[in-house]
């Protein structure tokens, strides 16, 4: 009894110095596959787990796991690929204005892929990729539907990713820009 009481008021304080929770998606694109120096990504869906800690700051936890197959081809042949991932990550943002339904904040994601690339005839390959997301992001509640929103994010990113196959190492780094794909980044409801 004693267990269950410590569990109930931990949960009341956490949402007590939380202020709200908000659970939704995300899309992210990450390399999948270094051959050489070419990287192959996708986007992977992300289960985003968010707070307001304050009425300006926002934190969340990112959560994906994605599954696909696609024909690469090297050295003039071409190889089918079937490549798991499973990604975990944080954001934080600061709200920088709040008019009716709408937020502007500034903040940025750290992303942490590690996933097995299975070429057909061939040995697993195991992959692992590091990302900094420095971002700038508008989120948009619907009027009269204030507790869903979606949002979009644009800005810079730096993604690091090593293949590893047998003894041999490929790697890949980029620094550059990104925008959320057909506008729209990801959705949460907040309850």
């Amino acid at each position: 009894m004693k267990k269950a009481a410590l569990l109930v008021a931990l949960m009341v304080a956490g949402s007590a110095f939380a202020g709200g929770f908000s659970l939704g998606f995300k899309l992210v694109e990450l390399p999948t596959y270094i051959s050489g120096s070419t990287a192959y990504g996708t986007d992977i869906p992300m289960l985003r787990l968010g707070s307001a800690l304050s009425p300006q700051f926002r934190v969340e936890a990112l959560l994906g796991y994605m599954k696909d197959g696609y024909t690469v081809e090297v050295g003039g042949t071409e190889t089918d690929l079937d490549i798991s991932m499973f990604t975990i990550g944080g954001s934080a943002f600061y709200v920088v204005a709040n008019p009716a339904n709408t937020v502007f904040s500034v903040g940025g994601s750290i992303i942490y892929g590690s996933g097995t690339v299975d070429p057909e005839g061939g040995t697993d390959e195991e992959t692992s990729v590091l990302a900094f997301y420095p971002v700038m992001r508008v989120d948009f509640a619907i009027p009269g539907a204030e507790r869903f929103a979606l949002f979009t994010e644009y800005g810079a990113r730096y993604v690091s990713a090593t293949t590893s196959i047998d003894d041999d190492e490929y790697k890949f780094s980029e620094l550059g820009t990104f925008g959320s794909d057909m506008i729209i980044g990801g959705a949460y409801y907040s309850f």
